[in-house]
């Protein structure tokens, strides 16, 4: 797959939407779609099971001054490509995390250059062994009427959907750092830890933001429209979000 994405500024306006709606034939109405994000783009415009579609789609856009990235699938980052971090320290110079595998990362402040935060939807499955007693005719038949239920077992499935949150930092060099608020121990916070893991959670983004104050922060993907603006109607975000998360990355690191 290759998207077609475009960058665009922060409250472009219905002029813009016009000016795109002109050039891919459609209604006004899916153009001010694509262009809805009150922050500004990346909007996912199209996508092609081949490079050469969307090259041409992405030369006609450039040509009437639109500013837009053309992403092959195996250019979106993945899970594998970051390091997940189980915990923190959190120095005056510098922050160390110990990740999922492997050594331990030295970060120092001034080399954060991006805070992205956003919410994933993890399905939580249980399975549970239920007993039921159930009227039996054939068992009060058989015992004269001492025995008229039976035990019944079944197998009771649930599937539990929550938003868990996630903060992904990139520094200067080497790959993305992902804290997932789920798999976090929050020790490395020192005294005063909250009582709940969603609290501890936005008491870390927040003290990340204040030691890394060069860093840009985005937090468009922390909602689910947010996410649905910037991956249109055709890419759900429960299975490209990986997606969103590389352009948007891509286009708050660029020069």
């Amino acid at each position: 797959m290759h998207i077609v994405a475009l960058q665009f500024d922060k409250d472009a306006g219905d002029a813009l939407a016009v000016r795109l709606a002109a050039v891919l034939g459609r209604t006004l109405l899916e153009a001010r779609s694509r262009v809805s994000e009150p922050a500004g783009g990346p909007s996912v415009l199209a996508t092609f099971g081949e490079a050469g579609p969307a090259e041409e789609l992405a030369e006609e856009l450039r040509s009437r001054g639109f500013s837009v990235l053309v992403l092959p699938s195996a250019a979106v980052g993945t899970e594998a490509q970051r390091l997940v971090v189980r915990s923190f320290e959190l120095g005056p110079g510098s922050l160390t995390v110990q990740p999922r595998h492997g050594r331990a990362v030295e970060v120092p402040w001034q080399d954060v250059r991006l805070l992205l935060r956003g919410i994933v939807r993890v399905q939580h499955k249980r399975t549970q062994m239920v007993e039921q007693r159930k009227l039996s005719l054939g068992r009060a038949v058989l015992t004269g009427g001492l025995m008229v239920t039976k035990t019944v077992k079944s197998t009771k499935h649930e599937i539990r959907v929550e938003n868990e949150g996630f903060l992904h930092l990139y520094p200067a060099s080497g790959p993305p750092l992902a804290f997932r608020q789920a798999e976090l121990n929050f020790a490395g916070l020192g005294p005063g830890l909250e009582p709940s893991v969603a609290a501890n959670f936005a008491r870390l983004v927040k003290v990340l933001r204040q030691a890394s104050p060069r860093a840009v922060y985005d937090e468009r993907l922390a909602t689910l429209p947010g996410q649905a603006r910037m991956l249109g109607p055709s890419l759900p975000p429960e299975r490209h979000l990986d997606l969103a998360v590389t352009l948007l990355a891509r286009a708050l690191l660029s020069p």
